[in-house]
Parts: C-alpha cells; sequence; structure tokens
C-alpha cells in the first residue's frame, strides 16, 4: 500500500501533460549547439503510445550524424517493440541492450534513464529495471553544432510511437540504485513528481507548452528553447 507520506507528496504535485503526435514535419528542435551534448545521464519520462514498428526511429536526442558525439534514445533498432540508448564518443558510440515493450504496455507511463559509469560504458534503465550494460566504452564526446530533437531527428526518424511528458540530462552519471529510487517516485506519482536529476542541466516538461505548443523552454538554466515546427499534440494526464 502506498505510504500515507506519499500519497500526501502525490496530491500536491502538479498535473502532467504529454506532448506526442510527432511526425517528420511535427516535432520539436532547438538551436544548433545548445542543450546536454554529452551525458553523464538521460532520463525520458513517457507514454507508450503504440507499440514501436521493428524501424529505427528517434524520440530525442543531441547527436551528430557520424553518432561520434552526443546521445540519442532509439525504439525499433532492435526489432518490433524495442528501445534503447546511445551515446557517442570520439572515434565510435556505445548502445545499450534493448528493452522490449509488450502491447500490454501501450498507453502505460514508463522511465528510461541511460548514464555512463566510471568506466564509460553505457547503462539502460526502464522501470527502475536494469536491462543491460553497452559492449563497448567510449568515453562521451560532445555532439557538435547540432541541435537538441524531441519526436525525430534531422533527416527524419519521426517517433510516433513515444509521448513525451519529460525529458532530463545531466553531465553526472548515477547507477542502477539511483535510477530505481527515481524511477520508483515517478512512477508511484503516475509523474505528477519528477526530481532533478543529481547535476541536471537540462529539463523539459510538457505541461510547459500546453494547451498548444510554442517555446519549450529548459527549466535547468533556460539556455537551450525549443521551436515547435508543425503541429504537436499535447494532452494533459
Amino acid at each position: 500500500m502506498m505510504s500515507a507520506s506519499l500519497m500526501s507528496s502525490t496530491r500536491r504535485g502538479v498535473r502532467p501533460a504529454v506532448a506526442y503526435g510527432w511526425t517528420t514535419s511535427d516535432y520539436y528542435s532547438g538551436v544548433n549547439g545548445e542543450g546536454r551534448g554529452s551525458i553523464g545521464t538521460v532520463r525520458l519520462v513517457g507514454r507508450l503510445e503504440s507499440l514501436p514498428a521493428a524501424s529505427t526511429k528517434v524520440a530525442a536526442g543531441r547527436m551528430n550524424g557520424t553518432a561520434t558525439g552526443g546521445w540519442r534514445i532509439d525504439t525499433g533498432s532492435g526489432g518490433s517493440g524495442t528501445i534503447n540508448a546511445l551515446s557517442g564518443g570520439a572515434s565510435g558510440y556505445n548502445a545499450t541492450p534493448n528493452h522490449t515493450f509488450s502491447g500490454g504496455d501501450v498507453g502505460a507511463i514508463f522511465t528510461l534513464h541511460a548514464w555512463i559509469d566510471g568506466s564509460n560504458y553505457l547503462h539502460l534503465s526502464i522501470n527502475g529495471t536494469h536491462i543491460g550494460t553497452s559492449a563497448t566504452s567510449y568515453a562521451p564526446a560532445d555532439a557538435g553544432s547540432v541541435p537538441v530533437w524531441i519526436g525525430r531527428w534531422a533527416g527524419g526518424y519521426a517517433c510516433s510511437h513515444i509521448g513525451v511528458i519529460a525529458l532530463s540530462a545531466s553531465a553526472t552519471g548515477i547507477d542502477s540504485t539511483a535510477a530505481a529510487a527515481d524511477a520508483a517516485r515517478i512512477l508511484d506519482s503516475e509523474a505528477r513528481i519528477i526530481p532533478a536529476l543529481t547535476g541536471q542541466d537540462m529539463h523539459y516538461l510538457a505541461r510547459d507548452v500546453m494547451p498548444s505548443g510554442g517555446s519549450w523552454h529548459d527549466r535547468a538554466g533556460d539556455d537551450a528553447t525549443l521551436t515547435e515546427s508543425g503541429s504537436v499534440t499535447f494532452a494533459w494526464l
């Protein structure tokens, strides 16, 4: 049973919203060179809109075209239903193992944490469960003169499968224990509570662009504003 203190904090939480309906024409992107370009940790709080198809789509990221700088959250690269994360180094990139959603997950809120450990391996956690670790260990490199994208990537790869409730990033890597605790707090509150990551320096909440879109400001310093292209769909949860 949920504790009285957690129930109380949940009631005080702000109602969350979700941004979805991403297409090659309907998405958010920022200014080249702005936003977290190399990750310690990236966290996506999302809603699964549909089961990912077996074709690579990009839910969010800031990665250059050769994948040797920045980070990215992909669906479909490991087959139907899959999601994973990438982190670019100076001469190659780390890719986590895939998590596979099932049909019963559609419509549910989920958390994704991806982080670099002290040996430069990239880890993936879904809903607080550690999924796995990259086979490579490239030290994260900055993405350079490319923007933050939400909903797609340069040239397309629009990810209609993932609704975005919050996207946050930090230069500081966490660990599986911290990821599990963070996920539990978010999920137990039904995303009404979204704690700051340690060292957080990029933080977007979909409720900030309710009800009809417009400029999406970064809450962690307001130094990476995203601009809406087309008409993204929003809804209260």
